[in-house]
């Protein structure tokens, strides 16, 4: 029996190192939840629990702080957002210089600059030479209607 709970523990540990290794590739916080549903398995495999348990223990350990705990971590490590003078095109009128719809990016000049722009809803399309209102920014792209 010792033998076998000690394969887990081993088992459990190498889970650990792949989980904690993906973590620390990938900057995303995605990870470190099953690192530490990991540890938790490996404690309930040196307390002598089956492995049905451990394994148990892993997925609801690790899946409740990936649904519960992630966005309180997320928000705390959220870098610092700067806002660029580029808001200000919000509200203006622009010209659709490319066929802009909501699947279809395209391009509208506003304030004498290119963007790419979508349409806000999906039945929204205009072609070119219409003119148009910016409604938002995300990234690179405009939002229009």
């Amino acid at each position: 029996m010792a033998l076998v709970s000690h394969s887990y523990v081993v088992f459990w540990l190498i889970l650990f190192i792949i989980f904690a290794v993906a973590e620390a590739s990938t900057f995303n916080i995605i990870s470190v939840w099953f690192c530490i549903g990991s540890v938790c398995a490996m404690a309930a495999s040196k307390a002598g629990l089956s492995f049905m348990v451990q394994a148990s223990i892993f997925a609801v350990v690790s899946f409740a702080l990936f649904i519960l705990a992630r966005p309180f971590v997320k928000k705390f490590l959220k870098g610092e957002e700067y806002h660029t003078n580029a808001d200000r095109i919000i509200g203006m009128t622009a010209e659709v210089i490319e066929k802009v719809s909501f699947r279809e990016p395209g391009a509208v000049k506003v304030d004498g600059k290119i963007w790419t722009a979508k349409s806000l809803k999906d039945d929204m399309v205009f072609e070119k030479g219409s003119m148009v209102m910016v409604v938002k920014i995300e990234g690179v792209t405009v939002y229009v209607k």
